[in-house]
């Protein structure tokens, strides 16, 4: 067996490993819960949430699909 080779594929494979990892931490890491009341609907996945501490936030919906709202251009 030629060993660079062996160790060349466990390095790829350790490298492989740890992305995965990153990945699943860095999804994991974004989702938040928020309470409140809708203020605003910015676009068609984009609200504007007021919190319980009078805060208002933008909140865009993960895994919604929907066009951007047309607004009519000023000429």
């Amino acid at each position: 067996m030629n060993s660079p080779s062996i160790l060349k594929v466990m390095l790829c494979w350790t490298h492989c490993f740890l992305l995965g990892i990153l990945l699943i931490l860095t999804t994991y890491a974004q989702a938040t819960t928020h309470t409140g009341q809708v203020v605003a609907i910015t676009d068609g996945d984009t609200i504007k949430l007021l919190t319980p501490a009078k805060q208002q936030i933008k909140v865009r919906l993960a895994d919604i699909d929907t066009p951007d709202m047309q607004v009519p251009s000023k000429k």
